[in-house]
């Protein structure tokens, strides 16, 4: 399995950068049996504030890539790649395109998420005392491939939309092929705006947990982005 230590934001922009430079979709022609080139796994996740995002206010959700495989893997990374894509029925996409660089243009999260909980070590309202879970005031905005595979690659599912999901109504399945980068959202600012310690777990298909912490500033504006202190780990969770 391919080693890699970059979070997806950062393929993302690379691959989208790379694009520019050789001419989107160009490159050399490959083949493509299946709509997701690529599934990518993981150890850990992270959260940041990021300009690369629609709003500075929203958290974006990275993963600690450990590796990945994809339609160009040989041996066991190709076997497991085409598992992963029998198990999606994503076997008959079949066209050409070019890829610059032979880089992979579509990535799904494997394992995908299934439940998404974040918590504050501050009060948030007279509803959400500190320690308690915030799901109900937040959403999660997402694109997924699952809809257009499912369709058999229907031109009415493209441009692939984004989603916007409750936490609290999200569902095991609703980031399965989950293909771009992952936000979470606050519906509604704090009764006191100040900067709150969140913890975010994530939990994902094979029931395993991840957590990260942040420290966020509900004082900055949109359109400003810090760089944020690292939080230890035992001043969290009630």
């Amino acid at each position: 399995m391919k080693s890699v230590r970059s979070n997806k934001g950062y393929r993302v922009l690379l691959i989208a950068t790379l694009f520019v430079l050789s001419g989107c979709y160009g490159g050399e022609p490959y083949y493509l049996r299946s709509f997701i080139e690529e599934f990518v796994m993981y150890n850990g996740i992270s959260v940041k504030r990021t300009m690369a995002s629609t709003s500075t206010k929203h958290l974006s959700l990275c993963i600690d890539e450990i590796g990945s495989v994809n339609f160009k893997s040989e041996g066991s990374d190709k076997k497991l790649y085409d598992e992963l894509c029998r198990r999606y029925n994503d076997m008959s996409y079949n066209k050409e395109e070019g890829r610059p660089f032979g880089l992979p243009l579509t990535h799904a999260i494997y394992p995908h998420f299934g439940a998404i909980n974040v918590y504050s070590d501050k009060d948030f309202d007279a509803q959400h005392p500190a320690g308690t879970l915030l799901n109900d005031v937040m959403s999660v905005r997402f694109q997924n491939a699952r809809d257009y595979i499912n369709s058999g690659y229907s031109d009415e599912y493209l441009p692939i939309a984004e989603k916007t999901v409750s936490l609290a109504n999200l569902q095991p399945d609703d980031l399965e092929l989950a293909i771009q980068n992952i936000y979470l959202i606050f519906d509604v600012e704090p009764a006191e705006l100040s900067t709150h310690t969140l913890t975010i777990e994530c939990i994902n298909a094979e029931g395993k947990r991840y957590m990260a912490y942040y420290k966020y500033d509900f004082t900055l504006p949109e359109g400003v982005v810090v760089e944020e202190p690292v939080v230890e780990v035992d001043t969290i969770r009630k």
